[in-house]
């Protein structure tokens, strides 16, 4: 049984305001512990990894998509709150979150704790709520975002989201927020994380104005150059999928 039970959402001087504390842990812990046995070999953390995405170059005024693909108690209502301060016209964010990335079963006992945030999503007339789709459809279609923005409330071990939008090229605005520096690298915007979610989300609506006023500059796409080389170098699949087949045949080893 999840914490869910002291799951709130409060609009506060017009933020959404997420109330949530450890809502996966549990989930999460479970499956790890039915993956690997009691025994198994520790090692250093695994990085995931990520396949390359060709894209077009951005050109000044034309609109920017920002995508948002992480499950909906890591910070959504902080980035809902952010573009009800955002007033750049050619700025909008399409949400891809669901309870349902952990299958049915976690999706019917606890999406519905979030129904309220994802009508706030669907009255902001610069927010189009999408929901859940299946990771290799929103790999094929990170081509036709700009940003990336991701205001993470959850303390991550790494962050797959964020590794993806690195290799397709877009801008990155996040935390530091756990090991979402260590997994990010340089590359990202990272605004200091607060529990204060107000000012959190005031931050990154900062942060989103200031990037679509520079998306188009010479220094930027550079700058997105260099972090696609450096996510492709580091973390193709060609690359991990040999340090986890050693570490997975490690864990089976230790059986």
């Amino acid at each position: 049984m999840l914490p869910l039970a002291g799951m709130l959402f409060n609009v506060v001087s017009g933020l959404v305001v997420d109330k949530a504390q450890n809502l996966a842990k549990d989930h999460v812990g479970k499956m790890l512990d039915d993956l690997l046995p009691d025994d198994a070999p520790k090692t250093d953390e695994e990085k995931t990894a990520v396949n390359y995405t060709e894209r077009t170059v951005y050109k000044k005024d034309n609109p920017i998509k920002i995508v948002h693909h992480c499950t909906p108690w890591r910070g959504l209502s902080v980035l809902l709150g952010a573009m009800q301060l955002v007033k750049n016209p050619l700025v909008s964010l399409d949400v891809y979150s669901s309870c349902e990335v952990y299958g049915k079963s976690f999706h019917d006992h606890n999406d519905h704790y979030y129904h309220e945030l994802y009508d706030q999503a669907k009255q902001l007339p610069n927010v189009n709520y999408i929901g859940y789709k299946p990771n290799e459809y929103i790999k094929e279609h990170l081509k036709d975002y700009r940003m990336f923005v991701y205001p993470s409330i959850w303390e991550e071990t790494s962050c797959i989201s964020l590794l993806e939008s690195m290799s397709a090229g877009l801008y990155c605005i996040t935390t530091n927020y756990g090991a979402i520096y260590e997994t990010g690298a340089e590359f990202p915007v990272y605004v200091p994380y607060s529990s204060d979610y107000k000012s959190l989300a005031r931050k990154f609506a900062k942060s989103i104005e200031v990037a679509a006023d520079t998306l188009h500059s010479t220094g930027i796409r550079d700058h997105l150059e260099m972090q696609k080389d450096y996510v492709n170098k580091f973390y193709d699949w060609s690359i991990r999928s040999i340090n986890w087949t050693t570490f997975l045949q490690g864990a089976i080893n230790a059986k």
